[in-house]
């Protein structure tokens, strides 16, 4: 199982659970330009695992889709629906910019199975204060399940 501090003593272990993630999502990226029919589940399968606060696994579906359709100069146009979040606002989920804010806030608001890019390069920044802070979340997390 994954611990927090594994971020600072298991480095294999994360780049290898990194390597998972970013072998997920170019599997996306490619199911899409294969099959672009699939564009529509893949982005439900998306929602359903950003619902169940599954972050490492939906941002990596994100990062695929998102690289699909830049790539591609696809447009989604989709209904309003006030249950679930667009394409255009979950994207913005795994925007980088001030190393994913927009992702860390909500993993602090509403935490879950982190998405650990940005979650490791705050360790690697700050160190231990880093790995506490997110020891908190983690654990908030399994008070959830």
């Amino acid at each position: 199982a994954f611990s927090p501090a594994d971020l600072l003593h298991h480095p294999t272990r994360v780049r290898y659970i990194e390597s998972k993630w970013h072998a997920l999502r170019d599997a996306v990226s490619e199911c899409c330009a294969a099959v672009p029919d699939q564009v529509a589940r893949i982005l439900e399968a998306t929602r359903a695992l950003h619902i169940g606060r599954n972050y490492h696994s939906s941002t990596a579906l994100l990062h695929g889709l998102r690289a699909y359709l830049v790539s591609n100069y696809v447009r989604i146009v989709e209904e309003p629906h006030q249950n679930f979040m667009s394409i255009i606002e979950m994207v913005h989920i795994v925007d980088s910019s001030n190393n994913f804010a927009t992702y860390r806030r909500m993993f602090e608001e509403m935490p879950g199975i982190p998405f650990l890019l940005p979650h490791c390069r705050e360790v690697d920044e700050r160190g231990w204060p880093a790995v506490q802070e997110f020891s908190i979340c983690f654990s908030a997390c399994k008070l959830h399940r």
